[in-house]
């Protein structure tokens, strides 16, 4: 289960059966934890927590459309019969890092833990991604890492990657074949002493050399950044290409 705070509401992110490593999910309207204070009356609000409580199973048989509501004490969820499942949950909690240097490029750092934390995340502002935010993409421009940075999943196979990486994969790799195989046919064939009497075959052979390198680079490019999200790599190597990529 993930809760996550915006603009000081609470939203229901995630409610899962089992663990999966990679979740996708979107924010709506539908998933917000009402806090109790709007749908029970100011009576009840007063009324000591173990009392209080006996009143949450009928808001969730009253609001049937109801996912989960926050009260003081209790973060609760409406399961499918329209029961209350309650857990304690404080609202003032500070889930903020006690130090900044986690982070970089003014990031919010955020821990699973106020005082001992095993885990902390940081939410990078726009333009700004990685692990710590420390790399940069570019508001104008389309580099491979801005195309599909966004889209890979880290250690996961090509085939269970998202389409765009796949079809990227092998648009990439019929590029390369082509165009490996028109310019060592072009350099081939230009690189011969009566192509080379003709005033332009010294420039097409220097353009299918140059096209050869262009080709190798941008494949290249390509598995570097597919590498740089895979478990195969050292932790140093892994930020080395990464640093290359961004460059």
């Amino acid at each position: 289960m993930a809760i996550i705070q915006s603009s000081g509401k609470y939203y229901l992110a995630v409610l899962q059966q089992s663990l999966y490593k990679n979740i996708t999910t979107s924010i709506r309207p539908s998933q917000e934890c009402i806090p109790a204070e709007q749908l029970l009356n100011s009576t009840v609000m007063k009324m000591v927590q173990y009392r209080r409580i006996i009143f949450f199973h009928i808001l969730c048989h009253t609001h049937t459309d109801l996912m989960c509501f926050i009260d003081p004490a209790y973060l609760c969820l409406c399961t499918n019969d329209h029961h209350a499942n309650c857990m304690e949950f404080k609202r003032d909690r500070n889930f903020q890092c006690s130090l900044t240097k986690h982070c970089a490029n003014g990031a919010q750092c955020v821990q699973d833990h106020p005082i001992c934390p095993s885990t902390r995340i940081c939410i990078c502002p726009a333009c700004f991604f990685g692990d710590e935010c420390q790399f940069y993409a570019k508001a104008l421009g389309s580099t491979l890492d801005e195309i599909l940075g966004y889209e890979l999943k880290r250690n996961t196979i090509l085939s269970k990657q998202p389409i765009t990486v796949i079809v990227s994969a092998t648009i990439t790799m019929i590029i390369f074949v082509t165009g490996m195989i028109n310019c060592i046919l072009s350099i081939i064939v230009f690189a011969r002493q009566t192509s080379q009497k003709v005033g332009c075959g010294i420039y097409l052979l220097t353009a299918s050399i140059t096209s050869l390198a262009i080709m190798i680079l941008f494949t290249l490019k390509f598995w570097l950044l597919f590498l740089s999200y895979q478990s195969i790599l050292e932790q140093r190597g892994l930020q080395n290409i990464l640093l290359l990529n961004c460059r």
